[in-house]
Parts: C-alpha cells; structure tokens; sequence
C-alpha cells in the first residue's frame, strides 16, 4: 500500500489520512491508470497530480483529486467538502444512504 501510494504520508496517521487513499482509489477508477505509474517518485516530487490525458476529465474532477490528494493532511477535504463539492452536484446523498450505503463521516 505505501509503495503504490495508497497510503498518505502523513504520521501519524490521522482520519484525514482516509481521504487520501479515497483520492487515489478515484483517480485510478476514473483514469483507469495505476496512481503509482504516473507518480514513481511519489506525487509530492511533482507538487501536482500527474494525469496522462488531462484533458479528458472534467475541471470538477481534477479540482476534487487535488484537495484529496494533498500533502497536508489539515488541508484535505474532508466528509463535508467531499459531499458539497460541484464534481457531485446532483447527488442525493441522503438517498445514498437510504439505499443501505454507509457513508464514512469522521
């Protein structure tokens, strides 16, 4: 997990560090690429996201990717930011949970 970079580098690891791991595991449904292959020297050597086809996802999507994919744990998104923010407008959340989705709220 940590040489693949599903982990954040954070230490210690925090509630925060969660939703880093959900940033990744996003980017690689959506882009269907590994995280690590576009970022073998880890995504902080870069000081940005590395995206093969940029141009193929939406600036909503590359805006959440880059506040949950983020060095400092203080200024990642959290449960809120992630539910508020325009890449999932439309989304009921309320009627995700209905439908027996537990959704992660630290």
């Amino acid at each position: 997990a940590l040489r693949c970079l599903y982990v954040a580098f954070d230490f210690p690891l925090t509630k925060e560090s969660d939703w880093y791991s959900v940033g990744v595991l996003i980017y690689e449904i959506v882009t269907r690429e590994r995280f690590y292959a576009n970022h073998p020297m880890g995504v902080f050597r870069f000081n940005e996201i590395q995206f093969t086809n940029p141009d193929e996802l939406s600036e909503n999507l590359k805006d959440l990717l880059h506040n949950l994919i983020i060095e400092k744990g203080e200024k990642r998104f959290k449960y809120e930011d992630i539910t508020c923010h325009s890449y999932f407008e439309g989304v009921d959340w309320a009627q995700v949970e209905k439908c027996g989705l537990e959704l992660f709220k630290f």
